[in-house]
């Protein structure tokens, strides 16, 4: 009777062992095929074009965009046409088109993209609206492969792609930075690389002449100055505390702040607390300057008239940004600063050659400084 059952009991182990034996065969033979079923994405270079925008903002094109909404207000179409890639541009602002032709409040501001743009209006270019609210529908009609945003900055962008599902990306900045990087990034967009690697490198090489020069100057002989943005007589000063092309002519920009502040408001006691050896009041046009600060309403501020720069009559002219900063003028800048801060140092630049080939360098043009200089009524140098 014992052995019959430790007979069934092995015989009952028996088969258990099978079944689970089975079970985990199965399993096995479940997770092989699995598997073999998984097979890894190979990741080339040729899966897209990945953008990283002035945000931060990664964006990934199918591939380089042919069609272009410039949503910026001027800043993008100027690069575009810096590029060479103007053709590709299908829509762009109201100001954008106002400034390239010359209409409303834009009519008496030095815009060296207007000098250029002939064929771009030729062909036409359609109107999406303001820069801060572009008309979605028109956008899209237009069908884009790109749509460039600027001051909206990145919720204006996001915005932008949830509507319209075509990559935005943002380009806008008021910093006075030169545009490195927004050259690279546009480049890359259009397929334009080459050009913008060039811009990049004709820039450093010119600032290279000046610099080899600037840096040599000894930080007790070094000038200050105060840039006075929009200097119309009853308003606040404003300044830029980032204004790259003063560094490069080894200038000291008073309003620069720790914290790198860009566009900002200051006030009279503060620029006489300042005391700068320069003041550049920014000019549009000669025409335009009634209303707006001069180097003789300056003498009769009962602030600003004790002030070295004011003493000693050093209050000259400077473009500087209108509608952006434009590379192409800051580094124009960067010399005519240099020459009318140390004359001695820099007497072999002749501000008027390097500002004609700089310009002709971007945009094409011949003797455009020299159109720039007359309208604005800026020194020579």
């Amino acid at each position: 009777m014992k052995n019959i059952r430790r007979n069934l009991g092995l015989a009952i182990l028996l088969v258990l062992v099978i079944a689970c034996s089975s079970c985990f065969m199965k399993e096995a033979n479940a997770d092989k095929a699995i598997e073999e079923a998984i097979v890894p994405i190979e990741v080339t270079e040729n899966t897209g074009i990945e953008i990283v925008d002035i945000e931060g903002r990664r964006i990934v094109l199918e591939k380089t965009a042919e069609r272009v909404v410039d949503c910026t207000g001027l800043g993008g179409t100027r690069i575009l046409m810096q590029l060479g890639a103007e053709d590709c541009l299908v829509g762009t602002t109201d100001h954008c088109i106002k400034a390239l032709i010359g209409d409303g409040p834009n009519s008496v501001v030095f815009h060296p993209t207007r000098y250029c743009a002939s064929d771009l209006l030729e062909k036409g270019l359609e109107s999406i609206g303001g820069y801060n609210e572009p008309n979605v529908q028109t956008i899209i009609s237009l069908e884009p492969d790109v749509i460039l945003v600027g001051w909206g900055g990145r919720e204006l962008a996001d915005s932008l792609y949830e509507q319209t599902g075509i990559p935005t990306i943002c380009v806008g900045r008021m910093d006075g930075h030169f545009d490195y990087d927004l050259f690279e990034i546009i480049g890359k967009v259009v397929g334009a690389e080459e050009r913008a690697e060039e811009l990049i490198d004709y820039t450093n090489e010119r600032l290279a002449e000046i610099t080899t020069l600037s840096s040599k100057i000894p930080e007790e002989e070094q000038k200050s100055v105060y840039f006075w943005i929009y200097p119309a007589l009853g308003k606040a000063p404003r300044s830029n505390g980032i204004y790259d092309a003063f560094g490069y002519a080894g200038v000291t920009n008073v309003a620069k702040s720790k914290d790198d502040i860009a566009l900002y408001e200051t006030s009279k006691e503060q620029i006489a607390t300042w005391n700068p050896d320069y003041i550049f009041l920014q000019s549009f046009c000669k025409e335009r300057m009634d209303g707006f600060y001069t180097n003789e309403s300056l003498g009769e501020d009962p602030i600003l008239q004790h002030i070295d720069a004011v003493k000693n009559e050093r209050v000259f002219k400077l473009r500087g940004p209108c509608a952006d900063w434009d590379t192409a003028v800051q580094l124009v800048e960067v010399f005519y600063v240099a020459k009318m801060v140390y004359p001695e140092r820099f007497e072999h630049i002749d501000v008027e050659e390097y500002g004609n080939e700089i310009l002709e360098k971007f945009y094409g043009v011949e003797k455009l400084y020299t159109d720039m200089r007359t309208y604005l009524d800026l020194s020579e140098l």
